[in-house]
């Protein structure tokens, strides 16, 4: 409901939520903290949902209020994240381009794509991360992707992602 006693658990549980998950974000291995800021992300995405179908505007606003500072934090700790790797691997690509190029090349000719499919992934996760725009060809469709138990999908076994 939209009680006061309500309201304020609300906004105790959102607080404390804020904060478990600021540290879990910032102070976790990277690909852990990933998954935890893109679990919550979907959690808190189904939540403004069913609090925009109860029509309780306070309940958004608090959910959309942790949502931004989830994503703050995460954007933060992947910016720190790349840097950090991009100077750990400044010098060492320089002495060792010859032996790189041939990895590369090895792996080419053994067949394997599964590495550009998980670099397309890992771009589309990056542009998430840092708020860009993720829609095929510009769409300005914001609601695309259809998450297991949302009322618009008939199947509770959809994981992926589906355009409308």
């Amino acid at each position: 409901g939209s009680s006061a006693a309500t309201s304020v658990l609300l906004e105790l549980i959102s607080t404390e939520l804020h904060l478990s998950l600021e540290s879990a974000i910032s102070g976790l291995a990277f690909p852990v903290s990933r998954d935890i800021f893109m679990s919550a992300a979907a959690s808190l995405r189904r939540s403004i949902s069913f609090h925009k179908s109860s029509k309780d505007a306070k309940a958004v606003m608090i959910c959309c209020n942790l949502l931004l500072a989830v994503v703050d934090a995460m954007r933060i700790r992947y910016l720190g994240e790349r840097s950090r790797i991009e100077k750990a691997s400044y010098g060492v690509y320089e002495d060792d381009n010859e032996a790189s190029t041939s990895k590369d090349d090895k792996g080419e000719a053994d067949g394997s794509s599964g590495g550009k499919e998980e670099g397309m992934n890992s771009q589309l996760v990056e542009k998430l991360i840092l708020g860009e725009d993720i829609l095929p060809n510009g769409s300005a469709d914001a609601d695309f992707v259809a998450f297991p138990g949302d009322d618009n999908t008939g199947d509770e076994s959809n994981n992926s992602v589906t355009s409308s």
